[in-house]
């Protein structure tokens, strides 16, 4: 089990995912992959210039970011999955999907990277996208 812990505090009141969403992306996630631990992650929503920050900090990315995860596995702790919802936002009227499917994603592909997955490799790419269309499509 995956239990998620939800900072929206940035967000307005229109912009904010459910939190039982929250959660059913990480249910939905700890079932398709097995999950057996307990565990924690921590989904905060940031501005873009703390993102681009922490891009440039850890990833040597001068730019905004849609996602960024980190890794912790202490204590319970499996990691944190920061969004930037405007950029998120942006992304998703360019794909003409809601902001909110395009975070749900963004939530996806970051709890995959905690879990180990990655996309350096076109195989992988394709492993992790397979997998997040199958866990979006359970929700």
């Amino acid at each position: 089990m995956i239990k998620a812990e939800i900072n929206q505090s940035l967000l307005k009141g229109g912009q904010r995912v459910p939190d039982k969403l929250v959660q059913k992306v990480m249910n939905v996630g700890a079932r398709t992959l097995k999950v057996k631990d307990s565990l924690v992650v921590s989904v905060a929503f940031v501005n873009k210039q703390s993102i681009r920050r922490l891009n440039k900090q850890y990833r040597g990315k001068d730019k905004a970011t849609d996602v960024l995860s980190f890794e912790h596995g202490e204590d319970g702790l499996l990691g944190e999955i920061l969004i930037c919802y405007d950029v998120a936002s942006k992304q998703a009227q360019e794909k003409s999907v809601s902001t909110r499917a395009e975070v749900l994603l963004l939530i996806t592909h970051g709890l995959l990277h905690l879990l180990g997955f990655d996309h350096k490799k076109k195989k992988e790419a394709e492993a992790m996208e397979t997998l997040q269309k199958k866990i979006l499509k359970r929700i």
